[in-house]
């Protein structure tokens, strides 16, 4: 899927927009230290953020800066690493802080060819600390971003492959928000991060589910699989504006070219549904039909045997809804 044009500033927006009010409370967030960042970066390589917050607060409480970093003894240095693993990490970080003291004055270079030429600094963490301290137009591409953007495009295979990683590339630097790459960069590894995850992705949530390929081709709009685990629900579709106009505009891609649509549609009382840190509102409606249709690969569920059947809570609640209108 080629984002272009309105469209394209209109992803940028539902993104940072959703990034500015939904983004986790990081320590290297902060401030834009190249510093810190740097430190947070070659931390979170192979390293689960909720493992890497308190020794980033440690260690920059013990080294605050590059001189300090620079001057400490290695034995320190890898004291106050101890338990993050991979230490060849703590080792190269010091080494690139004498550089920069030896070749930079102490002070963090600015430019990509010296960043990259620190020791233990890839393509990625130079995009990282570029974009994000120096707001340079720079987009970054780790395995988070790759699945964002995969999912995006419905690309499949092995993302690692050269020449997909490559077209990866290339695409998160026609995403990229020119103004501000540095909150772009983080909004992109915060969604894979969080909602666009490895397994079970919440869909749902997604400030950017409309314009991904994935989804598309995978679910049925408005499809909440991700929320009841992919056990049978309801039918379901995403508001934009009016309820039963969407319902209505919706149910003939689900129901066979031969069913009758159905008239009345009788509104039900609204249902409340928590999913993690975000309140879910769904607006059910019963509807009438003459009989029910045949829907390949649907199953019909009487409201009655909802109790003893292995469904999800926010599917009950609908139930009890529909019934309470018996």
């Amino acid at each position: 899927m080629t984002i272009v044009g309105n469209s394209l500033r209109k992803f940028r927006f539902d993104l940072l927009h959703w990034f500015a009010n939904s983004q986790r409370d990081l320590p290297w967030r902060r401030n834009r230290d190249p510093y810190r960042i740097w430190i947070s970066e070659i931390m979170l390589q192979q390293t689960r953020v909720a493992a890497v917050i308190p020794y980033f607060e440690k260690f920059c409480a013990q080294f605050p800066d590059v001189r300090a970093l620079a001057e400490a003894p290695e034995d320190e240095v890898l004291r106050t690493w101890s338990g993050l693993g991979y230490y060849s990490r703590a080792k190269n970080l010091q080494v690139a802080a004498k550089q920069i003291i030896r070749e930079h004055t102490g002070i963090f270079p600015a430019s990509e060819k010296q960043i990259r030429a620190l020791r233990g600094i890839g393509q990625y963490t130079a995009n990282a600390i570029l974009s994000i301290a120096f707001e340079k137009k720079h987009a970054v591409l780790d395995g988070n971003v790759a699945r964002v953007l995969a999912r995006l495009n419905a690309v499949r295979g092995d993302l690692r492959e050269t020449s997909r990683w490559a077209a990866l590339q290339q695409t998160a630097n026609n995403l990229l928000a020119p103004e501000c790459p540095g909150n772009w960069n983080q909004a992109m590894m915060e969604l894979g991060a969080t909602i666009c995850t490895p397994r079970s992705p919440r869909c749902l949530l997604c400030p950017i589910a409309k314009f991904c390929a994935a989804r598309s081709a995978q679910k049925a709009p408005g499809d909440i699989a991700t929320l009841v685990s992919g056990m049978w629900h309801f039918p379901t579709v995403e508001v934009k504006t009016d309820p039963q106009r969407d319902l209505r505009q919706y149910l003939p891609q689900i129901l066979p070219s031969s069913a009758k649509l159905p008239r009345k549609f009788l509104p039900l009382q609204k249902i409340r549904h928590a999913v993690t840190y975000r309140a879910i509102t769904l607006v059910p409606f019963r509807v009438s039909l003459a009989s029910l249709p045949e829907i390949p690969g649907a199953k019909t569920i009487l409201l009655q045997n909802f109790a003893s059947l292995p469904v999800s809570n926010l599917t009950r609640k609908l139930a009890r809804a529909a019934l309470a209108y018996e």
